[in-house]
């Protein structure tokens, strides 16, 4: 079995690579910096940098695509992106970022695009881990890696080599702790308890970036769900709301919440949310995804009042 593979930050292709950290060097820092430059629009990226700007330091983000989060739903890193900007984080985008160099006074400057944006003490790299999976002689077993190191397997984590199983972070296929946990007991069951057909259901796992606001999904984003049914088959639903939490609080957080629905019954195949409690009423909503509920059957519970759950529910039920 293997569940655990070191990884080392993709900074390979940058210059200055060690004028900067890493997640891991986040947690070693002994004293807060003044002015921090994030280069990354992944889950640590953008969750770290919302950390700096909370912490009351000057916090930019660098990313060379065209908004945050890409690989999920548009809701999510254009509301990160406007968000950010409420609070003061600038969001550099479409960057080919091309490495750091020593700037006056002890500062960094980040080099992108042919320009140079200096002033930095702090600069930390979230531009993606590769596995060190290619040290310890899995090629020469006959398994298959990709170029970031992950493991392929197939739905039951099956390596293709005898009595060799993967789970996890190692097989690239949902870089989650529970997912990995789950994978984990399905492939138990199936060894040991003879449950010859236990694997884990890689489709509908909810997923929560913990940004400033939180956002998360479950499902399919837009664009995946046009990519899969087509555009006529699906319908969009969406609301912005601001949350009562806010209703007397001279700064406004804004919420969001996307709903996307296919066939005639109006199957929910995708919900993603922005804001306040994000985090929480998700886990709840993937329930009901998971189980194949519609948007009629959302819609017909009662809501609880006041929440920002509730306007998921008041959503549905237009």
């Amino acid at each position: 079995m293997i569940t655990t593979i070191q990884y080392r930050t993709s900074t390979a292709s940058f210059t200055g690579v060690e004028l900067g950290i890493d997640s891991d060097g986040f947690f070693e820092l002994d004293k807060q910096p003044k002015n921090v430059a994030v280069i990354g629009g992944g889950y640590i990226g953008v969750e770290i940098c919302g950390m700096f700007k909370s912490f009351g330091s000057g916090a930019d983000l660098f990313i060379k695509e065209s908004r945050p989060l890409i690989h999920f739903d548009e809701l999510l890193g254009n509301g990160v992106a406007e968000q950010f900007a409420n609070i003061g984080v600038a969001v550099h985008s479409n960057l080919k970022i091309e490495g750091l160099e020593r700037g006056a006074n002890d500062t960094i400057t980040v080099l992108a695009n042919g320009q140079k944006y200096a002033g930095y003490d702090c600069v930390l790299w979230a531009v993606g881990r590769t596995a060190n999976s290619d040290t310890i002689g899995l090629e020469k077993l006959g398994m298959r890696l990709n170029d970031r190191g992950r493991l392929h397997v197939d739905k039951y984590q099956y390596t293709g080599v005898k009595n060799i199983y993967a789970v996890g972070d190692i097989t690239g296929q949902k870089e989650l702790t529970p997912a990995a946990i789950a994978a984990g007991r399905k492939l138990a069951s199936r060894l040991f308890n003879r449950d010859e057909e236990a694997h884990l259901d890689y489709e509908n796992i909810p997923s929560v970036v913990f940004s400033h606001p939180p956002c998360g999904s479950v499902g399919l984003s837009q664009e995946q769900a046009e990519l899969k049914y087509g555009k006529e088959a699906i319908k969009i639903y969406h609301t912005s709301y601001t949350p009562m939490y806010h209703a007397m609080t001279e700064f406004k957080s804004k919420c969001a919440v996307k709903m996307i629905t296919v066939g005639e019954e109006e199957t929910v195949i995708g919900l993603h949310l922005v804001g306040l409690g994000s985090d929480e009423m998700l886990q709840g909503f993937a329930v009901a995804v998971q189980m194949g509920a519609t948007k009629k059957q959302i819609g017909a519970t009662i809501p609880i009042h006041p929440t920002s759950a509730e306007e998921v529910i008041i959503l549905a039920a237009k």
